[in-house]
């Protein structure tokens, strides 16, 4: 599963990760200051999250969480986590890897950290807080 994400800016202006003459973005260059909307592409698979409501879309559908009413800035949470299965010598073994994305946000609240996210498998979601 390959993925693509596409950064969108409260001005209407946005960041790909990759742009058209093939050279990458890297995540850091995103200005979080002015963030609204942050997409990935799974191969025409879509999942995506607007920051300023806290609410997730998933091909199309809208998935609110608890925190999606609170008016308390939302900071984007994105990582991929990849998983090596090796045997007893220590290599690799070939097609036993596996990578899964998380896309989510955390807000403060009463000077306390919450976290929602969304972890993506294999094409399977799961969510987390």
């Amino acid at each position: 599963m390959k993925a693509e994400w596409k950064a969108q800016y409260n001005d209407g202006t946005s960041l790909q990760q990759h742009n058209a003459d093939g050279s990458e973005n890297l995540f850091k260059e995103i200005q979080q200051d002015k963030l609204k909307e942050f997409f990935i592409d799974f191969d025409g698979k879509n999942l995506s999250l607007n920051l300023l409501t806290g609410i997730f879309y998933i091909n199309g559908f809208q998935y609110n969480t608890d925190l999606s009413d609170s008016k308390e800035e939302k900071r984007l949470i994105y990582f991929v986590r990849r998983k090596h299965t090796m045997g007893t010598n220590l290599q690799v073994i070939p097609g036993l890897s596996s990578d899964t994305y998380y896309l989510g946000f955390q807000t403060t609240i009463d000077g306390k950290n919450h976290k929602r996210m969304v972890a993506v498998k294999n094409g399977m979601l799961s969510f987390e807080q």
